[in-house]
């Protein structure tokens, strides 16, 4: 067991992403105090005040699966992640801080989700194709072999804002492929640097990244 991995929490919020990218923080685990978060996010109380004590202690770390290719064109993988936590010493929240680009409740990272709906809604790849590109999983049942279960939800959930936070509320009863189509394209144009030319798969892994899925 690795020494300082917690596994057990009394209240935790969602995972803060920092401005470290999920290869980097792969590579090595940034340091207690180089991702320690500004505000509690239940609280919001601050980490540091002058002429007081740290508000927000490092609270060991917790290990987190991320599933898929990390940039365009790599191997899709399963990566293991240790995710730095921390303690309110104000409300006692457990705060989670990870790298960006990965997401609460999701074993993709945003930018396999993101481009995974991209392949299918976007440029019109079949199911089959785009799970062989973003999913690390090698065998599947026949029956489905044909099709991937996880587009449709990943497509209502961005739909009710549970992925990426929508700037406008989407209609009701907009397909699965409408609703996928329109988030990534929502995503990319958010880039400092998009324009209005072809999308780009390149750009969907930076916005899900960079942007820190926020669209």
């Amino acid at each position: 067991m690795l020494r300082g991995v917690v596994s057990k929490t009394r209240s935790v919020q969602g995972i803060v992403q920092s401005a470290i990218d999920i290869k980097k923080w792969l590579e090595e685990v940034p340091g207690v105090h180089e991702v320690r978060p500004a505000r509690c996010t239940l609280c919001r109380a601050p980490s540091r005040r002058p002429g007081h004590t740290l508000g927000i202690h490092g609270h060991g770390l917790v290990r987190r699966d991320v599933w898929g290719p990390v940039e365009e064109g790599e191997t899709p993988e399963f990566w293991d992640l240790l995710i730095r936590r921390y303690r309110c010493l104000t409300c006692l929240t457990i705060i989670r801080v990870g790298p960006r680009g990965i997401l609460p409740r999701r074993r993709y990272g945003g930018g396999a989700i993101a481009a995974a709906l991209a392949l299918w809604a976007v440029f019109g790849q079949e199911p089959a194709v785009v799970r062989d590109t973003v999913s690390p999983w090698r065998h599947v049942a026949i029956e489905t072999q044909t099709r991937w279960a996880s587009l449709g939800r990943w497509a209502f959930a961005v739909g009710e804002g549970h992925l990426w936070p929508l700037r406008r509320r989407l209609p009701d009863g907009l397909p699965a492929h409408v609703l996928a189509a329109t988030a990534v394209r929502a995503l990319v144009a958010r880039l400092p640097q998009s324009t209005m030319g072809p999308l780009r798969l390149a750009e969907v892994y930076g916005a899900a990244h960079g942007e820190r899925g926020r669209v």
